[in-house]
């Protein structure tokens, strides 16, 4: 798997900030079944190839499915949805301490609206927080660009903990002077 660079990266972040909050968690949960059992993979393709196969098998004069067989298929298409959706959240759930352990070791962040340095900063702290292999960058894109449109803030304390704006750093702030970093 080739390791795609930080600046591919962070165009590819920048790309999904307009998406909405679920299609980012399917998203995350698309790009888990790599680091999950094959079967999770497994049982989303027997089914996609199930849907394709019953399509070719359909004269020229049936293109279109019926009514009953197109409302199966995407009843078993919005599962799959629905579950990458869950995936991409578990994951999220489960990484939280980490992520916020991570983040408030380095800097409380404010990140600017769409800043590239500011997105940067973000893949990494990430990608060091969660501890993501090699190859693997695109996860830490995509928790990225969920944290960002979450609000960082409200990740960070979710907990009720109180914020202490001695301690926010602006970003914008670290690309100059990359030494706030560890004040």
């Amino acid at each position: 798997m080739a390791e795609l660079s930080l600046e591919l990266l962070t165009e590819d972040a920048i790309r999904l900030m307009h998406r909405e909050i679920d299609e980012l968690y399917a998203t995350l949960g698309v790009q888990l079944l790599a680091c999950n059992p094959p079967t999770g993979a497994s049982g989303i393709m027997s089914y996609l190839s199930a849907v394709r196969d019953a399509s070719e098998k359909k004269s020229p004069s049936e293109a279109f499915p019926s009514a009953p067989a197109l409302s199966e298929w995407v009843t078993g298409l919005g599962i799959i949805y629905e579950e990458l959706v869950r995936q991409g959240a578990r994951f999220l759930l489960e990484a939280r301490e980490d992520l916020r352990k991570a983040l408030r070791m380095e800097m409380n962040l404010h990140l600017p609206d769409q800043s590239r340095s500011a997105i940067q900063i973000l893949i990494l702290v990430v990608e060091e927080g969660l501890k993501i292999p090699r190859g693997f960058g695109p996860i830490a894109a995509t928790v990225a660009v969920i944290l960002h449109k979450r609000g960082l803030r409200n990740f960070l304390f979710q907990d009720g903990t109180e914020e202490n704006s001695s301690d926010i750093i602006d970003l914008e702030e670290v690309v100059f002077e990359p030494s706030l970093l560890w004040r």
